[in-house]
């Protein structure tokens, strides 16, 4: 596959991507039309925020391969680089907590909705820090050797 056969086909699943997003969107606001439950509501706007901003993120990817190409220079990651790295040990302590936090919930049967919005924090948190991890494989890729 060529690379503008690749991009072609990024390009269409994104746009389908985001209909889907759409209705996912619909689906959410349905439900909290119908329902008062802090832990459903709760749900709900996650889903509703996380799909609005995975619907901007194929966005920007479409107009990557179809507008202006994206790029990222070494001095946009160092001009910000040590407050991500603080930043970085920050979540790691969140995934820290959260992991002592669930540990003393394991036995107890009357508080599964605090696990459930624990392992929420928990996944939420480590996806954060994977970002961060990720940026840096961005980083050293700009500058080999670091």
């Amino acid at each position: 596959m060529t690379q503008k056969e690749a991009q072609e086909v990024v390009v269409e699943n994104m746009k389908k991507w985001q209909k889907i997003e759409n209705g996912a969107i619909a689906i959410c606001s349905s439900v909290l039309e119908k329902t008062d439950h802090p832990i459903l509501r709760f749900v709900m706007e996650t889903i509703i925020r996380d799909s609005q901003n995975h619907y901007n993120l194929q966005g920007m990817i479409v107009s990557s391969m179809t507008e202006k190409p994206m790029t990222i220079q070494p001095e946009d990651v160092m001009a910000v680089w040590d407050e991500i790295e603080k930043h970085n040990a920050m979540e790691k302590e969140t995934v820290k907590l959260a992991q002592e936090s669930l540990a003393a919930l394991k036995d107890s049967k009357h508080l599964a909705a605090q696990k459930y919005l624990l392992e929420y924090l928990l996944i939420d948190e480590a996806k954060h820090d994977k970002m961060l991890e990720n940026l840096e494989m961005i980083k050293n890729g700009l500058y080999p050797g670091n």
